[in-house]
């Protein structure tokens, strides 16, 4: 089994300046472009917010996003639920298959 070394960094947004946080994290995203990048957002599909994320290589660009597949507590405030699609975002990459989940989402019977 080949190894495989990994570095993580969660980057605050520019409050509350949306405008400054774009450019924040496509500075970010392009300082890490030759390898892979995992963005975390609300994705309004159909009237709907959604816990989502996206993976990005250098090979193939955006891969399909997946969702959060249900909202928790005050989570049902702001997000809605999710269907069965968002559990189609394992990619391949030149490292191997890597997939997305959100907050605690492993640790509960939700998917």
């Amino acid at each position: 089994m080949s190894q495989v070394r990994v570095a993580v960094t969660q980057a605050e947004p520019v409050w509350p300046d949306p405008n400054a946080t774009f450019v924040k994290t496509c500075k970010l995203t392009s300082e890490a472009a030759e390898n892979v990048v995992v963005l975390g957002f609300s994705e309004d599909t159909n009237d709907s917010l959604y816990i989502a994320q996206a993976i990005l290589d250098a090979d193939s660009g955006i891969r399909p996003t997946t969702k959060r597949t249900k909202a928790r507590h005050m989570e049902r405030t702001i997000f809605d639920d999710s269907f069965g699609d968002c559990l189609d975002g394992v990619a391949d990459i030149a490292a191997g298959r890597v997939g997305t989940t959100a907050i605690a989402q492993p640790y509960t019977m939700e998917s």
